[in-house]
């Protein structure tokens, strides 16, 4: 499996996740792996917990670098990616920068409506600019 469709595969469990307030993430990665046929990649599991476990210091960042948007009104599909990218992007050393953005924006692109794919770019490009 690829680091792209393990990405994806930790996207949709993020997503998932969103739907029941982030609870019992453990069993919502169990299933997916015993009935589904998710991977069972370190990769994924890092960074789905790593993701919901950094869910305040991305949300505050979302809140901050998303001009004109309130976070509720950002669709479930751009939020879970922003919050697994911006956890890669700050958490994750083995991937860089560019990457994680480059394929936010894919996610984007594939799942999410038209206007997402610059938002995400642009909110993401402005948080990895902060420390410039």
């Amino acid at each position: 499996m690829t680091r792209r469709e393990e990405r994806e595969q930790a996207f949709f469990l993020i997503f998932e996740a969103s739907f029941s307030d982030y609870c019992d993430i453990e069993l919502i990665i169990q299933t997916a792996i015993d009935e589904r046929a998710f991977d069972n990649s370190e990769y994924i599991y890092n960074t789905v917990i790593g993701t919901i476990n950094n869910l305040n210091e991305s949300d505050k960042l979302i809140g901050e670098y998303s001009k004109g948007w309130n976070i509720n009104r950002i669709s479930r599909v751009s939020l879970a990616i922003l919050r697994m990218a911006i956890y890669e992007v700050l958490h994750n050393e083995n991937i860089p920068q560019s990457v994680a953005i480059n394929e936010a924006v894919e996610l984007a692109k594939k799942y999410d409506n038209d206007d997402a794919p610059p938002f995400i770019n642009g909110v993401l490009g402005s948080i990895v600019r902060r420390d410039v």
